[in-house]
């Protein structure tokens, strides 16, 4: 693709503003505008160029991410719900665990299974996991599980059909592993700060050497990343996503406490993040350990109300060579 003098111009702008610690939202989504079809493995990267193009998501990595953890809970809530009607935990008190969690999740059949359930509550559920829970409970990583669950199954007419050569064995292995993916949900965001930052430097380096511009200097970004970092959740703020069943989930900058441990009450610190919400559900979709104080200037602020919650500060504006997130006008 051969660059216009304008689109030049444009970039040198924006590098020059963020290498000047000058620049706020707006360079950030001029920029991305920019390198969007200069992107190539760029995944993450390339997911939030989208975002900025179309805030109106029915695809890409954190609208899968968000559709399959809201279909998780949706099911998990109404087979909970359907449970406690029926009286089966009064009725049958000496049960083990696995029994009550198997009735909640057995909304999908084993043997036969549709292209739309696989595709969300197998494929899509499976994705959000990470390789660190699935080797902990199963010994194996998704590319493995990929791989098992396509030997496992034939798709056919619309339908995933369970091979019924397998041993009795790896019925219940795969039986029990898709109620391991269905049935979890992680509280760790869509996007990674690490593998955004790596892939923003790796992108603009291409770009900048392809067209000869002089203004990107890796290691330099990399010290105003999280100012880069924070200017892009908010323009990810107020972003819509469309659900499975029709609904819609939506966007907001909030807090996150980071615990020390998982079952620490009390919140040693809090960090800005990109939460989902959903009709019945709020989720991450970006968490970060960018410390709220560091671009939240306001004082008198009680972190902890903030907890997961939207905060009113979404827009980054310039103060002198800081950036801070300041509240929308009238808010």
């Amino acid at each position: 693709m051969s660059p216009n003098s304008k689109l030049t111009a444009s970039l040198n702008r924006s590098l020059h503003k963020i290498a000047a610690d000058q620049f706020d939202e707006y360079d950030i989504k001029m920029l991305l505008i920019d390198v969007r079809e200069y992107l190539r493995e760029e995944t993450f990267l390339r997911e939030v160029a989208d975002f900025v193009a179309h805030p109106q998501r029915e695809r890409g990595i954190c609208h899968k991410a968000i559709n399959a953890r809201y279909a998780k809970m949706k099911m998990a809530s109404e087979g909970t719900k359907k449970l406690i009607e029926s009286n089966i935990m009064t009725r049958e008190p000496n049960k083990p665990d696995n029994f009550y969690t198997d009735k909640i999740l057995n909304y999908i059949s084993l043997l036969t299974i549709s292209k739309d359930d696989y595709q969300l509550f197998v494929l899509d559920s499976l994705d959000d996991l990470t390789d660190e829970i699935l080797i902990k409970y199963y010994n194996i990583n998704k590319h493995d599980a990929h791989q098992l669950l396509k030997k496992a199954f034939t798709k056919n007419a619309g339908f995933y059909y369970l091979n019924t050569k397998l041993t009795l064995n790896s019925i219940r292995f795969i039986d029990d592993l898709l109620k391991f993916i269905r049935g979890t949900v992680l509280g760790i965001g869509a996007l990674s700060y690490d593998k955004l930052q790596y892939q923003f430097n790796t992108a603009l380096g291409r770009v900048v050497k392809d067209l000869r511009l002089a203004a990107f200097q890796s290691k330099a970004f990399s010290r105003k990343f999280d100012a880069i970092f924070v200017s892009i959740l908010a323009l990810m703020h107020d972003a819509k996503f469309k659900l499975y069943d029709g609904q819609e989930a939506s966007a907001y900058l909030s807090l996150h406490g980071n615990r020390t441990t998982p079952h620490e009450s009390a919140c040693s610190s809090y960090s800005i993040a990109l939460m989902a919400h959903t009709p019945s559900f709020s989720f991450p979709i970006v968490t970060s350990d960018i410390g709220y104080a560091e671009f939240i200037g306001e004082e008198g602020i009680n972190p902890a109300d903030f907890d997961l919650k939207p905060i009113p500060w979404v827009h980054t504006v310039r103060e002198g060579n800081r950036l801070l997130l300041k509240k929308s006008a009238g808010a």
